[in-house]
């Protein structure tokens, strides 16, 4: 009798939910970055979209929410060959007219005092993804980004 082969694994998949408040941004990521090592993806890679989920997953809690506790709050991650996409879920308000900011870049022009606070992060997330999309259905945002692994 021959043996049967052992399915290959092909992608790794994993979902996390949490509710808005406290440490909660904070230890989704933590979450996240332990299931993206514990995959073989990069360090250097991981930083990168560590960095991309801290402003997404913060921007949620602050425009989303507008830092109301207990708003759900998910995370999933799929990483193949080719990709790792991640999709943030929330049930906060959604962008103004259900699209993504464009991400222009800040001027930093001028004296420091005038420099912007903001601004920044729709540019860094649009510059580290490879791809990303926004939908809103029944009170749900749901935020797609795609980083490139190859």
């Amino acid at each position: 009798m021959e043996p049967v082969a052992k399915p290959r694994i092909t992608a790794h998949r994993i979902s996390l939910n949490t509710r808005t408040g406290g440490l909660a941004v904070r230890n989704l990521l933590g979450e996240a970055m332990v299931a993206l090592a514990d995959w073989g993806h990069p360090a250097e890679a991981r930083s990168a979209v560590e960095l991309v989920l801290a402003e997404a997953l913060n921007n949620v809690v602050e425009h989303g929410y507008g830092f109301r506790e207990g708003g759900p709050l998910g995370l999933e991650m799929e990483l193949t060959a080719e990709t790792l996409t991640c999709t943030i879920t929330d049930h906060g308000r959604p962008f103004p007219d259900e699209a993504l900011p464009e991400g222009r870049a800040a001027s930093l022009g001028g004296p420091t005092a005038e420099l912007p606070e903001g601004g920044f992060g729709w540019h860094l997330i649009r510059q580290m993804t490879s791809d990303l999309h926004y939908q809103r259905n029944d009170g749900r945002s749901k935020l797609t980004l795609h980083f490139s692994v190859v």
